[in-house]
């Protein structure tokens, strides 16, 4: 794992960046149980990489899906509307590198690839919005700064936008 905070003058010093090679030793080091790393990430994800900033609560993270970890992020996803994984969010941090414009809190200059699946997660105390991207086996995802507004009793859902 490396992570730092951020340079002073780039960035708030609030804001921290951690990286993994694997999600398991995200979760070796704590990162699922601080809300770093959000639960539907697969134990086979690899190449996370995730900012937080520590005054808003704001989380970003982008990881990799390599062979099954693509079908274990989607498995229990219900399609929807892209729209919804707009609504809310905040541009990452520029030392995240590419980052899905649908995930911007910029108007879009273009509608969103069909292909991508967009989603809303929500538990008990987080909503995060997302797309991954089948083609590359790539998950981006934003922890919205803010309590979830409709949370759900047990276990936590899933809402797909395409």
């Amino acid at each position: 794992m490396r992570t730092n905070s951020a340079a002073a003058g780039c960035y708030p010093m609030t804001l921290h960046r951690e990286t993994y090679e694997t999600a398991r030793a995200a979760r070796a080091f704590g990162a699922y149980d601080r809300g770093i790393v959000p639960p539907f990430i697969p134990e086979q994800a690899v190449n996370l990489a995730t900012a937080n900033d520590t005054a808003t609560g704001a989380v970003w993270v982008r990881c990799d899906l390599p062979g099954g970890a693509l079908a274990a992020a989607t498995a229990a996803m219900q399609a929807v509307g892209w729209e919804m994984a707009h609504a809310h969010a905040e541009a990452a941090p520029g030392f995240l590198g590419e980052w899905p414009a649908v995930l911007n809190s910029a108007p879009l200059a273009a509608t969103p690839e069909p292909s991508s699946i967009y989603f809303v997660y929500r538990d008990t105390s987080h909503e995060w919005h997302g797309v991954i991207v089948p083609g590359q086996h790539r998950c981006y995802a934003y922890h919205v700064a803010r309590p979830a507004s409709r949370p759900t009793r047990g276990a936590a859902r899933f809402w797909v936008f395409s």
